[in-house]
């Protein structure tokens, strides 16, 4: 399951970059189109996700409840990672670098969460590590965003 999970993120990302790559270019437009219809097709995922969790849950079967709602955490890890790569492909000059870094730290943490379960004293390290790395990216990203898309990341 979990390489299938793997290849199954990897066809999602590429889908995504390839899609986002598509017209528009590297421009503010191109970022904040895909800034939009990333965080929209995110939101409606995550809510298919908890309504799913709450019939489950409404219909007594709160192991499979607490299973999907598990199950949607990795899928939201996946779709970070998506998210930023699409990002990535589409924005200006002046973003770029910051966008890549912190694509590549989500695409290393979804790597890494494979291992976690067996290591996870170094996932959490794993994770400070990333931590630092991206806090000054997202923050310049989010600030990009908010002061030319009017939202932020």
């Amino acid at each position: 399951m979990k390489k299938s999970f793997k290849v199954l993120m990897s066809v999602a990302t590429a889908s995504a970059v390839l899609m986002s790559s598509c017209g528009g270019g590297r421009s503010v437009d191109a970022f904040c189109s895909t800034l939009e219809n990333e965080q929209e097709r995110i939101l409606e995922q995550l809510e298919t996700n908890q309504a799913n969790a709450q019939d489950l849950s409404a219909q007594g079967n709160d192991l499979a409840a607490a299973f999907t709602s598990l199950a949607g955490v990795g899928v939201a890890l996946g779709d970070l990672a998506t998210y930023f790569k699409s990002l990535s492909a589409v924005a200006p000059a002046e973003i770029q670098d910051d966008v890549e870094v912190v694509a590549e730290e989500y695409d290393k943490q979804l790597d890494d969460a494979g291992s976690a379960a067996s290591n996870p004293l170094g996932a959490i390290g794993s994770g400070i590590v990333s931590g630092f790395k991206t806090a000054g990216p997202l923050q310049r990203v989010d600030s990009f965003a908010r002061e030319n898309c009017g939202q932020g990341i």
